[in-house]
């Protein structure tokens, strides 16, 4: 999913680069995927991440995200040396349930918008996938 998001923000820049100062309905179009995809990339980011803390002085916001509660997990097992119990096996269901989450996500956004986005690239005779 990592990999997905890095190439899409690749293309994405790459196009934009390419269309900006470009004019017409076609391109227009495009430019609204563009803003309606990168708007679902920064949400299933901060699925998997959460949201970027940005004020200074509050301290650390606790979020449950993908990232937090493998790490959760993984830290309860590893911490200790005798087999897991039934607090890190609940740990470890919880953060499978949303890594399965954040696959079907990342398949949502790969089948749905990015599919429509290359298409549309494509059918602008814009393409920088095959590059």
């Amino acid at each position: 999913i990592m990999d997905l998001m890095t190439s899409v923000d690749e293309a994405v820049k790459k196009v934009d680069g390419y269309i900006a100062t470009m004019k017409g309905n076609e391109i227009d179009s495009l430019k609204k995927t563009t803003k309606k995809l990168n708007e679902q990339l920064k949400t299933l980011r901060e699925f998997i991440n959460g949201v970027p803390q940005t004020k200074q002085g509050y301290g650390q916001v606790p979020q449950i995200t993908v990232m937090n509660q493998y790490q959760q997990a993984n830290s309860a097992i590893s911490s200790k040396s005798v087999e897991p119990g039934a607090q890190e096996k609940m740990l470890v269901e919880r953060a499978a349930g949303l890594i399965n989450e954040a696959v079907q996500k990342a398949d949502t956004f790969k089948n749905g918008i990015w599919k429509q986005y290359q298409e549309q690239v494509r059918g602008a005779k814009l393409d920088p996938f095959g590059l």
